[in-house]
């Protein structure tokens, strides 16, 4: 499986292994391009740009419909915004949450409980819903983790081996109105 680690955002921690980048791609070039199996799409933090992300994500489920090629989106995120993902769930695969601070989370614990409070899950069934949990944040979880399929790592250095990493050429700085496909 080929999978494109896709940043979308303009602001990468200082000690984020690939904060250079030297493949960059226009969005319309990932959304058209059918080399990958899985995309994971992540920032920064793409939450923040909900429209943006809403955008992207239906051009790639607009794509695979068209061409019956049916690529696996995922969003990667640190503020796990249960309001957004309700919103967004239909158009990805699934959502790959990891709080990186103790602030972060506050938005998982809110999401968690959102999720624990519907009992067929709706919208999520079928949906991979991974918690990364590092191990600066592992004692800050609550107990009832049953919605997640929990992976414990081992240092707080995330690196996705066999991953190609890019960058969109305009990182979102702000919601934007970038997304044309007849550009």
């Amino acid at each position: 499986m080929k999978t494109l680690k896709l940043f979308v955002t303009g602001v990468l921690r200082d000690d984020w292994p690939h904060k250079t980048f030297d493949n960059v791609v226009e969005p319309k070039e990932v959304i058209a391009s059918l080399d990958y199996d899985e995309i994971i799409i992540c920032g920064g933090e793409p939450f923040v740009f909900k429209r943006n992300l809403e955008r992207l994500l239906q051009a790639i489920f607009t794509m695979n419909e068209v061409t019956g090629i049916k690529r696996k989106v995922f969003v990667e995120t640190s503020l796990c915004d249960f309001w957004k993902i309700d919103d967004l769930i239909k158009l990805c695969d699934g959502i790959i949450c990891m709080p990186k601070t103790k602030e972060d989370m506050a938005y998982f614990k809110q999401c968690n409980n959102e999720l624990l409070k519907r009992t067929n899950f709706g919208k999520f069934t079928n949906k991979t819903m991974q918690l990364n949990i590092l191990p600066s944040v592992r004692d800050f979880f609550p107990e009832n983790l049953r919605v997640w399929q929990v992976t414990y790592l081992e240092n707080d250095e995330v690196e996705h081996v066999g991953c190609d990493y890019m960058r969109i050429a305009e990182p979102w700085k702000e919601e934007t109105d970038w997304y044309n496909l007849t550009r």
